[in-house]
């Protein structure tokens, strides 16, 4: 690609537009090196889950998106190694376009779940625990 699109520029820089997902660190600095993009209002679900839901306190590392989905939504979401691991610099195949489709709908899924847990809390935990920019 040799220009980012003008408009999903638009909309990651927005910091009205919450952009949610697990290690979505790694995404973001990926667009700042690559495409010179500062994604803004990133929140990390694992951050966000470890922070606000006790059955995860004693996890030390980062908890996946499957994990995630198992625990809130008591389905599996599928990540075959040949799709993980597949070169995600060319041009998507449709395996691929399904397979990016898949995360991003877990990803709403578990935020919603975990809205519902957050919403609750009093106090609410600092945003700045779980929700930063890339700038």
């Amino acid at each position: 690609m040799s220009e980012f699109p003008s408009e999903i520029r638009k909309l990651l820089e927005d910091p009205s537009i919450v952009k949610a997902g697990v290690g979505i660190l790694g995404d973001a600095s990926k667009l700042r090196a690559d495409f010179g993009v500062n994604v803004t209002s990133c929140l990390d679900l694992s951050c966000l889950a470890k922070l606000i839901d006790p059955q995860w306190s004693t996890c030390k590392g980062p908890i996946g998106l499957a994990r995630l989905m198992k625990a809130y939504e008591g389905q599996e979401l599928k990540k075959p190694k040949s799709l993980v691991r597949s070169n995600w610099e060319r041009f998507l195949t449709q395996a691929q376009q399904d397979y990016a489709a898949n995360d991003a709908i877990a990803g709403l899924s578990i935020l919603r779940k975990l809205d519902t847990i957050l919403i609750s809390k009093t106090p609410p935990p600092n945003k700045a625990e779980y929700l930063f920019n890339f700038e």
